[in-house]
């Protein structure tokens, strides 16, 4: 490589670092300003379509996972009660859906920020 060359390439990577440092989530930012990482107005639409559309199924899944499977009743004197299988199986799905509803308001909050 050339000099010439060598001292192009180094400007444009200095200035390619020291953009990207300016802009760090780590940095300090003004009174009343917050870091928000620019998304392309589709992408954040996607984005948030996406999250409804896996908000909906976590919700769906959840109310069709409430009835007990087989293996999760443990049976007593006055019939079969869930067991410890059935209450784990009720807890993931729980996570689930709450995990989506946390990334559902992450995408819509996305694109309101960026009208």
């Amino acid at each position: 490589m050339t000099p010439i060359r060598f001292s192009v390439v180094a400007a444009a990577l200095l200035c390619a670092v020291t953009g990207a440092a300016a802009q760090s989530p780590d940095k300090p930012l003004d009174e009343g300003k917050r870091f928000v990482p620019f998304v392309p107005r589709s992408s954040a639409a996607i984005s948030a379509k996406e999250a409804t559309r896996r908000l909906e199924a976590a919700r769906l899944k959840r109310r069709q996972g409430v009835a007990p499977l087989p293996g999760e009743l443990t049976q007593g004197a006055r019939g079969g009660a869930p067991n410890y299988r059935y209450w784990k199986r009720q807890e993931k799905l729980r996570l689930v859906a709450e995990e989506a509803q946390l990334r559902w308001r992450q995408a819509n909050a996305t694109q309101v920020a960026q009208r």
